[in-house]
């Protein structure tokens, strides 16, 4: 599975150097696996400089998820992955923001909306007044280990973020 997720990166990274957009990535529960993907493709400097690993809720805040969105609708939402997306973009002056947070393994007894093996993620894509956005979960059967878990996160983002590029190609 690894080879082929690889690969998807490297089509995607290469789009998004061939497009001259550029990507960063707010990871909770894939802890930095993502960035760690995109930073695997040569050249991927130039389209991608920083990411933020925020794995508890007060680093969300400090980056920009406002702590509205967490106490009205809990860490673990959509609506807090949209806001990951979103303030990575506007931190790092992106065109391309990730976001991803969940619970894998376990519950987490800090937040009362933990579920385990539930994860959410949110892309957005802005370029010039076109703007879109992709979202999605994964529910995951017990018995998978974290790293499998992570690495299937990591494959259904960068196909949103494939997608997304796609939609581009109307413009």
């Amino acid at each position: 599975m690894f080879n082929k997720v690889h690969s998807v990166y490297k089509k995607v990274i290469n789009s998004l150097i061939q497009r001259e957009l550029t990507i960063t990535s707010m990871e909770s529960c894939t802890g930095g696996l993502i960035s760690s993907l995109i930073t695997d493709i040569d050249g991927s400097s130039g389209v991608f400089h920083r990411s933020f690993v925020t794995y508890d809720n007060d680093a969300k805040v400090e980056e920009g998820v406002p702590e509205g969105t967490i106490f009205s609708y809990g860490v673990y939402s959509p609506q807090t992955a949209y806001a990951m997306a979103s303030a990575c973009m506007a931190k790092a002056n992106t065109n391309l923001g990730i976001g991803v947070t969940g619970s894998l393994n376990t519950v987490d007894p800090n937040n009362a909306d933990s579920v385990s093996g539930v994860v959410y993620y949110c892309v957005i894509l802005k370029r010039g007044n076109f703007t879109d956005m992709r979202t999605g979960d994964i529910r995951f059967q017990p018995g998978k280990s974290r790293p499998q878990m992570k690495l299937e996160v990591a494959e259904k983002v960068i196909f949103l973020v494939q997608d997304l590029l796609f939609s581009l190609d109307g413009d």
